[in-house]
Protein backbone atom coordinates (compact mmCIF):
# COMPACT_ATOMS: atom_id res chain seq x y z
CA UNK A 1 0.00 0.00 0.00
CA UNK A 2 1.33 3.40 -0.72
CA UNK A 3 0.39 7.00 0.66
CA UNK A 4 -1.56 8.05 -1.98
CA UNK A 5 -3.88 5.22 -1.28
CA UNK A 6 -4.34 6.63 2.16
CA UNK A 7 -4.65 10.44 1.12
CA UNK A 8 -8.13 11.49 2.00
CA UNK A 9 -8.00 15.29 1.03
CA UNK A 10 -6.04 16.98 -1.96
CA UNK A 11 -2.60 18.76 -1.59
CA UNK A 12 -3.15 22.71 -1.60
CA UNK A 13 -0.30 24.67 -2.42
CA UNK A 14 -0.09 28.85 -2.47
CA UNK A 15 2.46 30.63 -4.46
CA UNK A 16 4.04 33.72 -2.43
CA UNK A 17 2.91 36.48 -4.51
CA UNK A 18 -0.85 34.99 -3.66
CA UNK A 19 -0.38 36.07 0.20
CA UNK A 20 -0.17 39.70 0.40
CA UNK A 21 -0.86 39.70 4.13
CA UNK A 22 -0.85 37.43 7.16
CA UNK A 23 -4.76 37.59 6.82
CA UNK A 24 -4.79 35.74 3.34
CA UNK A 25 -2.71 33.25 4.21
CA UNK A 26 -5.19 32.78 7.62
CA UNK A 27 -8.45 32.74 4.90
CA UNK A 28 -6.62 29.67 2.88
CA UNK A 29 -6.58 27.55 5.65
CA UNK A 30 -9.67 27.92 7.01
CA UNK A 31 -11.49 28.04 3.62
CA UNK A 32 -9.59 24.67 2.58
CA UNK A 33 -10.23 23.49 6.10
CA UNK A 34 -6.62 22.71 6.34
CA UNK A 35 -3.59 23.03 9.21
CA UNK A 36 -0.60 23.34 7.00
CA UNK A 37 -0.09 25.37 3.75
CA UNK A 38 2.97 24.61 1.88
CA UNK A 39 4.37 27.77 -0.08
CA UNK A 40 6.63 28.13 -3.14
CA UNK A 41 8.05 30.00 -5.48
CA UNK A 42 7.13 30.67 -8.80
CA UNK A 43 9.67 28.11 -10.22
CA UNK A 44 8.11 25.54 -7.89
CA UNK A 45 10.88 25.71 -5.41
CA UNK A 46 9.48 24.94 -1.70
CA UNK A 47 9.53 27.81 0.48
CA UNK A 48 8.26 26.77 3.31
CA UNK A 49 4.75 25.86 5.10
CA UNK A 50 2.21 28.00 6.72
CA UNK A 51 0.52 26.83 9.70
CA UNK A 52 -1.83 28.06 12.53
CA UNK A 53 0.35 28.20 15.24
CA UNK A 54 2.94 29.84 13.24
CA UNK A 55 0.12 32.33 12.06
CA UNK A 56 -1.34 32.61 15.70
CA UNK A 57 2.19 33.68 16.82
CA UNK A 58 2.95 36.27 13.95
CA UNK A 59 -0.82 37.82 14.12
CA UNK A 60 -0.18 38.19 18.42
CA UNK A 61 3.39 40.19 17.80
CA UNK A 62 2.05 41.67 14.56
CA UNK A 63 -0.68 43.43 17.40
CA UNK A 64 1.49 43.90 20.06
CA UNK A 65 3.44 46.04 17.80
CA UNK A 66 0.68 47.89 16.62
CA UNK A 67 -0.31 48.37 20.10
CA UNK A 68 2.64 49.48 20.91
CA UNK A 69 3.07 52.24 17.95
CA UNK A 70 -0.39 53.32 19.14
CA UNK A 71 0.49 53.75 22.19
CA UNK A 72 3.87 55.80 20.91
CA UNK A 73 1.34 58.02 18.79
CA UNK A 74 -0.88 58.48 21.81
CA UNK A 75 2.53 59.96 23.68
CA UNK A 76 3.64 62.18 20.93
CA UNK A 77 -0.19 63.43 20.31
CA UNK A 78 -0.19 64.39 24.36
CA UNK A 79 3.33 65.50 24.47
CA UNK A 80 2.25 67.62 21.08
CA UNK A 81 -1.04 69.38 23.13
CA UNK A 82 1.15 69.79 26.50
CA UNK A 83 3.67 72.20 23.91
CA UNK A 84 0.90 74.19 21.80
CA UNK A 85 -1.03 74.33 25.64
CA UNK A 86 2.61 75.48 27.37
CA UNK A 87 3.01 77.76 24.04
CA UNK A 88 -0.77 79.20 24.61
CA UNK A 89 -0.26 79.66 28.41
CA UNK A 90 3.27 81.39 27.73
CA UNK A 91 2.20 83.41 24.29
CA UNK A 92 -1.42 83.99 26.39
CA UNK A 93 -3.37 82.31 23.67
CA UNK A 94 -6.09 80.28 23.73
CA UNK A 95 -5.92 76.93 21.81
CA UNK A 96 -9.31 75.35 20.82
CA UNK A 97 -10.30 72.30 18.79
CA UNK A 98 -13.73 72.12 17.46
CA UNK A 99 -15.47 69.02 16.41
CA UNK A 100 -18.35 70.01 14.00
CA UNK A 101 -20.29 67.20 13.48
CA UNK A 102 -20.27 66.83 17.62
CA UNK A 103 -20.64 70.42 17.83
CA UNK A 104 -18.43 70.32 20.61
CA UNK A 105 -15.25 72.93 21.65
CA UNK A 106 -12.23 71.55 23.57
CA UNK A 107 -10.10 74.45 24.73
CA UNK A 108 -6.66 74.85 26.21
CA UNK A 109 -3.97 77.63 26.31
CA UNK A 110 -4.48 80.81 28.24
CA UNK A 111 -8.51 81.41 28.35
CA UNK A 112 -7.61 83.55 31.57
CA UNK A 113 -6.59 86.25 29.21
CA UNK A 114 -10.84 86.22 28.43
CA UNK A 115 -11.25 85.83 32.19
CA UNK A 116 -12.74 82.44 32.09
CA UNK A 117 -11.24 79.36 33.61
CA UNK A 118 -11.07 75.87 31.50
CA UNK A 119 -14.67 74.73 33.00
CA UNK A 120 -15.98 78.40 32.46
CA UNK A 121 -15.49 78.06 28.44
CA UNK A 122 -18.34 77.89 26.14
CA UNK A 123 -18.33 73.52 24.25
CA UNK A 124 -20.90 75.18 22.19
CA UNK A 125 -20.32 76.89 19.10
CA UNK A 126 -23.30 78.97 18.98
CA UNK A 127 -22.62 80.30 23.22
CA UNK A 128 -18.97 81.49 21.41
CA UNK A 129 -20.61 83.20 19.25
CA UNK A 130 -22.71 85.01 21.26
CA UNK A 131 -20.08 86.30 23.18
CA UNK A 132 -18.60 88.00 19.67
CA UNK A 133 -19.48 91.86 19.28
CA UNK A 134 -23.14 92.00 17.60
CA UNK A 135 -21.28 94.46 14.86
CA UNK A 136 -18.84 91.22 13.64
CA UNK A 137 -20.96 88.90 14.67
CA UNK A 138 -22.72 88.06 11.34
CA UNK A 139 -19.32 88.23 9.22
CA UNK A 140 -18.11 85.30 11.82
CA UNK A 141 -21.06 83.54 10.52
CA UNK A 142 -20.33 83.77 7.07
CA UNK A 143 -16.92 83.19 7.25
CA UNK A 144 -16.70 80.23 9.17
CA UNK A 145 -19.76 78.87 6.49
CA UNK A 146 -17.27 79.89 3.68
CA UNK A 147 -14.36 78.59 5.21
CA UNK A 148 -16.11 75.13 6.12
CA UNK A 149 -17.62 74.64 2.74
CA UNK A 150 -14.27 75.42 0.83
CA UNK A 151 -12.12 73.32 3.34
CA UNK A 152 -9.86 76.43 3.62
CA UNK A 153 -7.74 77.79 6.85
CA UNK A 154 -9.90 80.67 8.75
CA UNK A 155 -8.69 83.95 9.86
CA UNK A 156 -10.68 86.64 11.48
CA UNK A 157 -10.40 89.72 13.71
CA UNK A 158 -13.28 90.48 16.02
CA UNK A 159 -14.20 91.89 19.11
CA UNK A 160 -14.90 89.43 21.86
CA UNK A 161 -16.85 90.00 25.15
CA UNK A 162 -15.07 88.68 27.97
CA UNK A 163 -16.31 87.62 31.12
CA UNK A 164 -16.39 91.08 33.24
CA UNK A 165 -18.58 92.69 30.45
CA UNK A 166 -15.39 94.61 28.55
CA UNK A 167 -14.67 93.88 24.64
CA UNK A 168 -11.17 93.35 23.99
CA UNK A 169 -9.60 92.59 20.29
CA UNK A 170 -8.60 89.33 19.11
CA UNK A 171 -7.12 87.28 16.50
CA UNK A 172 -8.68 84.09 15.37
CA UNK A 173 -6.91 81.52 13.11
CA UNK A 174 -7.74 77.65 12.47
CA UNK A 175 -6.63 75.07 10.11
CA UNK A 176 -9.37 72.27 8.91
CA UNK A 177 -8.09 68.53 9.54
CA UNK A 178 -10.83 65.86 7.68
CA UNK A 179 -10.19 62.30 8.74
CA UNK A 180 -13.02 60.13 7.38
CA UNK A 181 -16.58 61.63 7.64
CA UNK A 182 -15.06 63.63 10.87
CA UNK A 183 -13.76 67.16 10.52
CA UNK A 184 -12.05 68.99 13.17
CA UNK A 185 -11.02 72.60 13.51
CA UNK A 186 -8.00 73.49 15.44
CA UNK A 187 -6.89 77.23 16.41
CA UNK A 188 -5.79 79.77 18.79
CA UNK A 189 -7.24 83.19 19.45
CA UNK A 190 -4.58 85.58 20.35
CA UNK A 191 -5.52 89.20 21.93
CA UNK A 192 -4.81 91.93 19.82
CA UNK A 193 -6.52 94.75 21.82
CA UNK A 194 -3.02 96.76 22.35
CA UNK A 195 -1.76 95.83 18.34
CA UNK A 196 -5.52 97.08 17.40
CA UNK A 197 -4.85 100.48 19.43
CA UNK A 198 -1.70 101.52 18.55
CA UNK A 199 -3.44 101.13 14.62
CA UNK A 200 -6.57 103.11 15.72
CA UNK A 201 -3.94 105.60 17.03
CA UNK A 202 -1.88 105.49 14.02
CA UNK A 203 -5.15 106.14 11.57
CA UNK A 204 -6.15 108.99 13.65
CA UNK A 205 -2.79 110.24 13.25
CA UNK A 206 -2.41 109.67 9.43
CA UNK A 207 -5.79 111.05 9.16
CA UNK A 208 -4.79 114.18 11.12
CA UNK A 209 -1.91 114.56 8.69
CA UNK A 210 -3.79 113.77 5.49
CA UNK A 211 -5.99 116.46 6.82
CA UNK A 212 -3.16 118.95 7.81
CA UNK A 213 -1.97 118.09 4.35
CA UNK A 214 -5.51 118.88 3.10
CA UNK A 215 -5.05 122.14 4.49
CA UNK A 216 -2.38 123.23 3.79
CA UNK A 217 -2.68 122.04 -0.27
CA UNK A 218 -5.79 124.74 0.54
CA UNK A 219 -3.40 127.46 2.15
CA UNK A 220 -1.43 126.78 -1.27
CA UNK A 221 -4.26 127.22 -3.44
CA UNK A 222 -5.65 130.05 -1.49
CA UNK A 223 -2.14 132.23 -1.56
CA UNK A 224 -0.89 134.43 -4.23
CA UNK A 225 2.31 133.25 -3.17
CA UNK A 226 4.69 130.49 -4.84
CA UNK A 227 6.34 128.06 -2.84
CA UNK A 228 9.45 126.38 -3.23
CA UNK A 229 11.47 123.70 -0.84
CA UNK A 230 15.23 123.84 -1.93
CA UNK A 231 18.59 121.82 -0.58
CA UNK A 232 21.41 123.66 1.15
CA UNK A 233 23.11 123.82 -1.80
CA UNK A 234 20.53 125.81 -3.72
CA UNK A 235 18.97 122.89 -5.57
CA UNK A 236 15.38 123.16 -6.03
CA UNK A 237 13.46 119.95 -4.35
CA UNK A 238 9.67 120.79 -5.12
CA UNK A 239 7.12 123.63 -5.75
CA UNK A 240 3.72 124.58 -5.18
CA UNK A 241 1.43 126.96 -7.53
CA UNK A 242 -1.68 127.91 -8.47
CA UNK A 243 -0.68 128.25 -12.36
CA UNK A 244 2.42 127.09 -14.27
CA UNK A 245 2.15 130.66 -15.76
CA UNK A 246 3.39 132.16 -12.94
CA UNK A 247 6.51 130.00 -12.73
CA UNK A 248 10.05 131.80 -14.30
CA UNK A 249 10.44 128.27 -15.90
CA UNK A 250 8.69 125.22 -16.60
CA UNK A 251 9.56 122.55 -13.78
CA UNK A 252 11.16 120.06 -16.20
CA UNK A 253 13.87 122.55 -16.28
CA UNK A 254 14.39 123.27 -13.14
CA UNK A 255 13.57 120.86 -10.68
CA UNK A 256 16.80 119.01 -9.30
CA UNK A 257 18.62 121.68 -10.77
CA UNK A 258 20.25 125.17 -8.41
CA UNK A 259 18.78 128.34 -7.90
CA UNK A 260 21.53 130.11 -8.69
CA UNK A 261 22.27 128.19 -11.93
CA UNK A 262 18.47 128.68 -13.03
CA UNK A 263 17.77 132.43 -12.19
CA UNK A 264 19.76 135.75 -13.98
CA UNK A 265 21.77 137.63 -12.55
CA UNK A 266 21.56 138.65 -10.10
CA UNK A 267 18.24 136.96 -8.63
CA UNK A 268 20.01 133.30 -8.57
CA UNK A 269 23.27 134.83 -6.15
CA UNK A 270 21.17 136.72 -4.06
CA UNK A 271 18.64 133.46 -3.72
CA UNK A 272 21.50 130.91 -3.24
CA UNK A 273 22.92 133.70 -0.34
CA UNK A 274 19.28 133.95 1.45
CA UNK A 275 19.38 129.95 1.41
CA UNK A 276 22.33 130.04 3.24
CA UNK A 277 21.96 132.67 5.70
CA UNK A 278 18.38 131.08 6.49
CA UNK A 279 19.93 127.91 7.44
CA UNK A 280 22.81 129.36 8.96
CA UNK A 281 21.46 132.40 11.49
CA UNK A 282 17.69 129.80 11.94
CA UNK A 283 15.77 132.99 11.34
CA UNK A 284 13.87 134.19 8.05
CA UNK A 285 15.65 136.16 5.32
CA UNK A 286 14.13 138.40 3.28
CA UNK A 287 15.09 139.92 -0.42
CA UNK A 288 13.50 141.14 -3.24
CA UNK A 289 14.55 140.80 -7.13
CA UNK A 290 13.25 141.00 -10.68
CA UNK A 291 13.03 139.23 -13.35
CA UNK A 292 12.40 139.44 -16.96
CA UNK A 293 9.31 138.22 -18.18
CA UNK A 294 7.26 138.46 -21.73
CA UNK A 295 4.50 141.02 -20.71
CA UNK A 296 8.07 142.84 -18.90
CA UNK A 297 9.81 143.05 -15.60
CA UNK A 298 7.85 141.66 -12.78
CA UNK A 299 9.18 142.41 -9.07
CA UNK A 300 9.48 139.92 -6.64
CA UNK A 301 9.62 139.44 -2.52
CA UNK A 302 11.11 136.08 -1.35
CA UNK A 303 10.92 134.93 2.46
CA UNK A 304 13.39 131.52 2.78
CA UNK A 305 12.65 129.68 6.17
CA UNK A 306 14.76 126.79 7.65
CA UNK A 307 12.69 123.60 7.66
CA UNK A 308 15.56 121.01 8.29
CA UNK A 309 19.58 120.73 9.08
CA UNK A 310 19.81 121.43 5.02
CA UNK A 311 16.51 122.60 4.02
CA UNK A 312 14.38 125.76 3.62
CA UNK A 313 10.92 126.88 1.92
CA UNK A 314 11.03 129.57 -0.06
CA UNK A 315 7.98 132.11 0.14
CA UNK A 316 7.35 134.30 -3.36
CA UNK A 317 5.29 136.84 -3.90
CA UNK A 318 5.04 138.66 -7.01
CA UNK A 319 5.24 142.41 -5.90
CA UNK A 320 4.90 143.80 -9.31
CA UNK A 321 1.65 145.63 -8.73
CA UNK A 322 3.17 146.92 -5.44
CA UNK A 323 5.45 148.14 -6.66
CA UNK A 324 3.89 150.07 -9.76
CA UNK A 325 1.54 151.54 -6.84
CA UNK A 326 4.37 152.80 -5.21
CA UNK A 327 6.30 154.07 -8.31
CA UNK A 328 2.95 155.85 -9.29
CA UNK A 329 2.76 157.18 -5.43
CA UNK A 330 6.44 158.10 -5.40
CA UNK A 331 5.37 160.18 -8.90
CA UNK A 332 2.48 161.56 -7.69
CA UNK A 333 4.03 162.81 -4.57
CA UNK A 334 7.08 164.14 -6.31
CA UNK A 335 4.36 166.17 -8.21
CA UNK A 336 2.42 167.20 -5.46
CA UNK A 337 5.65 168.42 -3.57
CA UNK A 338 6.71 170.37 -6.52
CA UNK A 339 3.28 172.31 -7.04
CA UNK A 340 3.21 172.13 -2.95
CA UNK A 341 6.69 173.92 -2.35
CA UNK A 342 6.34 176.83 -5.20
CA UNK A 343 2.18 177.43 -4.34
CA UNK A 344 1.59 180.77 -2.55
CA UNK A 345 -1.02 178.60 -0.78
CA UNK A 346 -0.69 177.27 2.88
CA UNK A 347 -0.73 173.59 2.42
CA UNK A 348 -0.46 171.40 5.65
CA UNK A 349 -0.90 167.25 5.90
CA UNK A 350 -2.26 165.67 9.27
CA UNK A 351 -2.38 162.47 9.95
CA UNK A 352 -4.72 160.67 11.91
CA UNK A 353 -3.07 161.66 15.62
CA UNK A 354 -3.83 165.43 14.55
CA UNK A 355 -0.10 165.85 14.04
CA UNK A 356 1.53 167.81 11.18
CA UNK A 357 3.05 165.30 8.67
CA UNK A 358 3.98 168.27 5.96
CA UNK A 359 4.23 171.85 5.74
CA UNK A 360 5.03 173.82 2.44
CA UNK A 361 7.44 176.76 2.78
CA UNK A 362 4.40 179.31 2.59
CA UNK A 363 3.54 178.36 6.07
CA UNK A 364 7.30 178.89 7.15
CA UNK A 365 6.80 182.68 5.39
CA UNK A 366 3.29 183.27 7.29
CA UNK A 367 4.43 181.93 10.54
CA UNK A 368 8.32 182.91 10.70
CA UNK A 369 8.90 179.53 11.71
CA UNK A 370 10.95 176.93 10.31
CA UNK A 371 9.50 173.25 9.27
CA UNK A 372 11.08 171.45 11.48
CA UNK A 373 9.72 173.43 14.79
CA UNK A 374 5.91 172.36 13.18
CA UNK A 375 6.31 169.12 12.08
CA UNK A 376 5.20 166.28 14.77
CA UNK A 377 2.91 168.73 16.61
CA UNK A 378 -0.39 168.75 16.97
CA UNK A 379 -2.99 172.08 16.22
CA UNK A 380 -2.87 172.55 20.06
CA UNK A 381 0.63 172.84 20.33
CA UNK A 382 0.89 175.12 17.20
CA UNK A 383 -1.58 177.12 15.58
CA UNK A 384 -1.94 180.65 13.62
CA UNK A 385 -4.38 181.62 16.78
CA UNK A 386 -4.62 180.34 20.44
CA UNK A 387 -8.33 181.00 20.07
CA UNK A 388 -8.58 178.89 16.30
CA UNK A 389 -7.29 175.77 17.95
CA UNK A 390 -10.41 173.94 19.51
CA UNK A 391 -12.36 175.30 16.32
CA UNK A 392 -9.48 173.38 14.15
CA UNK A 393 -9.73 170.56 16.09
CA UNK A 394 -13.45 169.69 16.11
CA UNK A 395 -13.95 170.29 12.35
CA UNK A 396 -10.38 167.73 11.69
CA UNK A 397 -12.66 164.95 13.81
CA UNK A 398 -15.30 165.62 11.62
CA UNK A 399 -13.86 165.62 8.82
CA UNK A 400 -12.15 162.44 10.00
CA UNK A 401 -15.66 160.64 10.99
CA UNK A 402 -17.65 161.96 7.89
CA UNK A 403 -14.87 161.40 4.86
CA UNK A 404 -15.96 164.79 3.93
CA UNK A 405 -14.34 168.19 2.65
CA UNK A 406 -15.43 171.06 4.60
CA UNK A 407 -14.49 174.79 4.10
CA UNK A 408 -13.44 177.32 6.80
CA UNK A 409 -13.21 181.13 6.58
CA UNK A 410 -10.97 182.18 9.55
CA UNK A 411 -8.80 185.43 10.71
CA UNK A 412 -5.26 185.50 12.06
CA UNK A 413 -4.38 189.21 14.67
CA UNK A 414 -0.95 190.11 13.05
CA UNK A 415 1.24 192.74 13.56
CA UNK A 416 -0.66 196.29 12.21
CA UNK A 417 -4.08 194.56 11.36
CA UNK A 418 -6.05 191.13 10.71
CA UNK A 419 -5.08 188.54 7.86
CA UNK A 420 -7.94 186.40 6.38
CA UNK A 421 -8.04 182.94 5.23
CA UNK A 422 -10.25 180.87 2.98
CA UNK A 423 -9.52 177.39 3.93
CA UNK A 424 -10.58 173.29 2.45
CA UNK A 425 -10.14 170.67 4.58
CA UNK A 426 -9.87 167.49 2.38
CA UNK A 427 -9.73 163.60 3.52
CA UNK A 428 -7.14 161.66 1.83
CA UNK A 429 -8.55 158.02 1.79
CA UNK A 430 -6.67 155.05 1.58
CA UNK A 431 -7.24 151.79 -0.10
CA UNK A 432 -9.58 150.01 2.54
CA UNK A 433 -11.89 153.42 2.04
CA UNK A 434 -10.75 154.87 5.25
CA UNK A 435 -9.32 158.37 5.86
CA UNK A 436 -5.55 158.14 6.22
CA UNK A 437 -4.65 161.57 6.62
CA UNK A 438 -6.31 165.61 5.55
CA UNK A 439 -5.12 167.78 3.48
CA UNK A 440 -5.43 171.23 4.29
CA UNK A 441 -5.05 173.79 1.90
CA UNK A 442 -5.35 177.64 3.37
CA UNK A 443 -5.47 180.91 0.93
CA UNK A 444 -5.00 184.29 1.71
CA UNK A 445 -7.73 186.39 0.87
CA UNK A 446 -6.59 189.76 3.00
CA UNK A 447 -6.88 191.99 -0.01
CA UNK A 448 -9.92 190.52 -1.48
CA UNK A 449 -11.40 190.79 1.76
CA UNK A 450 -10.42 194.72 2.40
CA UNK A 451 -10.97 195.24 -1.21
CA UNK A 452 -15.09 194.25 -0.53
CA UNK A 453 -14.91 196.13 2.47
CA UNK A 454 -14.16 199.27 0.93
CA UNK A 455 -16.64 198.72 -1.29
CA UNK A 456 -19.25 198.24 0.94
CA UNK A 457 -17.97 201.81 2.44
CA UNK A 458 -18.03 203.30 -0.05
CA UNK A 459 -21.99 202.18 -1.06
CA UNK A 460 -22.97 203.07 2.33
CA UNK A 461 -21.74 206.50 1.86
CA UNK A 462 -23.07 207.05 -1.49
CA UNK A 463 -26.68 206.38 -0.24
Amino acid sequence: MTVADVMTQPVHVACLDQLDSLFTGLHWLQRHQIHRLPVVAVDGTLLGVITLTSLSIALETNHQSIQNHLQNQIQSLLEVQNRYEMMGMVGEQVLYEWDSQANQILWGGSTAVLGYSLAEMPIELDSWIALIHPDEREAFKDGLERNLRDRTPFAMEYRLRRKNGEYLWVEDKFQIFVQGEAVREVGFIADITKRKQIEFERRQAEQALQQKNQEFQAIFKAFPDLFFRLQGDGTILGYETRNLIELYAHPETFLNLKVQDILPHPAGECSYEAVRQAIETNSVVSYEYSLPLLDGDHHYEARMVRLQAEQVIAVVRDISDRKRIEETLRQREQEFRALAENSPDIIIRIDRTYRYVYVNPAVERETGQPAGEILGKTCHEFSLSDTLAPRWHTILQAVFRWKKERAIDYEVGVEGGVKYYASRIVPELAEDGSVESILVVARDVTQHKNSEERLRQQATRER
